[in-house]
């Protein structure tokens, strides 16, 4: 009940602040689904359910000629009802500095992370679920002070100084840094190179994380696009191993296709990867290296301007048996299916 009046009070307070201030652009969506998890065991609590997965309006204001300002603010499912810092995605200032033709965008506040080739809200991607390189190998959202500049139709660039991965203020006493240089050498082919590193341990002295990120994207014809990125990372003194500590690094990819079979109908495949020493990304500190491996296949369909809806077949496996199948016992391999549907104002 809890959970449905915060999205009530959201969507008010957006609609009344919109009438009130015509001026500002509201924008945004909403996002549910049914998800089934082919290991789930009743007997442990774990269900197949319906959810509402998300409920986003975003407000925006033109300042003058240089001046921008952004507010997303959001319902996440299982996100803190009472915490509000859980409900605002991004929240920044924008001013745009002219330099002879150019022009040098300067943005302050809380900003999605510019690195990778997947988008955070579902509207914005081809499947239900995100890769294994978005979930354990990137940032998600970066809070601080960041650049952009586009220097031609071919070349863009973003450089960045923030607090540290998905932390709205500073946890230690180092600021991490980071950059994404974009190249489109042909019409239907945009490459993007990124890199981050900094202090990502809370305290005095924090350990050091850099990645190395490469996407790419092809739009090869009107009806058929394809995707892919490569991610490298490393962290320094990450685990104690048999009495010493050492750093631990990681390596994922995914490749991703889509193809429109006309304006309904259209199927998406995508396969990714993501290899952890030591189990350091993914939450599951071993002496052992884990690898997971993902198939997702997801037929979509157009429901019309803005909403959509599609079903993920998504089959994951790993080289431990790190889940737990419906009968209680150890597996290395898991099954999931989930419909979404997405409508977007």
């Amino acid at each position: 009940m809890r959970k449905i009046l915060v999205v009530f009070c959201i969507l008010s307070a957006s609609a009344l602040f919109a009438q009130e201030l015509p001026f500002i652009n509201v924008s945004g969506f909403v996002d549910g689904a049914y998800f089934h998890d082919g290991n789930a065991n009743p007997d442990s609590g774990e269900f197949s359910a319906f959810s509402l997965d998300q409920v986003e309006v975003d407000l925006s204001k033109q300042l003058g000629e240089r001046g921008f300002v952004r507010a997303d603010i959001e319902y996440l499912n299982g996100a803190d009802p009472m915490n509000a810092i859980d409900y605002l995605e991004q929240g920044y200032m924008q001013y745009n500095v002219p330099i002879e033709e150019k022009t040098l965008e300067v943005m302050f506040g809380k900003f999605n992370a510019p690195i990778g080739f997947e988008l955070l809200d579902a509207p914005d991607m081809y499947q239900y679920s995100h890769s294994e390189v978005f979930t354990y190998g990137l940032p998600t959202n970066l809070t601080g002070l960041k650049g952009y500049m586009s220097f031609c139709e071919r070349i863009d660039a973003h450089l960045y100084i923030v607090n540290g991965w998905d932390n709205n203020s500073e946890d230690n006493d180092a600021l991490t840094f980071g950059g994404r240089l974009g190249l489109k050498p042909v019409e239907k082919l945009a490459l993007g190179l990124s890199a981050i590193t900094g202090g990502e341990t809370p305290g005095k002295g924090p350990k050091n994380r850099t990645v190395i990120d490469v996407d790419v994207t092809a739009n090869v014809t009107e009806d058929l696009l394809l995707g892919g990125e490569l991610n490298i990372g490393s962290e320094s003194e990450a685990a104690m191993i048999g009495g010493e500590v050492k750093d631990a690094s990681w390596m994922g990819f995914l490749a991703m296709g889509h193809y429109d079979f006309n304006e309904t109908f259209g199927l998406t495949g995508r396969l990714g990867s993501f290899s952890d020493d030591m189990g350091i990304r993914t939450g599951l500190p071993s002496d052992k290296d884990l690898t997971y491996t993902s198939i997702t296949i997801a037929p979509t369909v157009s429901l019309g301007e803005k909403m959509g809806c599609l079903l993920e077949i998504r089959m994951d496996s790993a080289n431990e048996e790190i889940w737990l199948d419906s009968d209680g016992k150890a597996t290395d391999a898991r099954t999931t299916f989930a419909f979404e549907v997405t409508y977007g104002f």
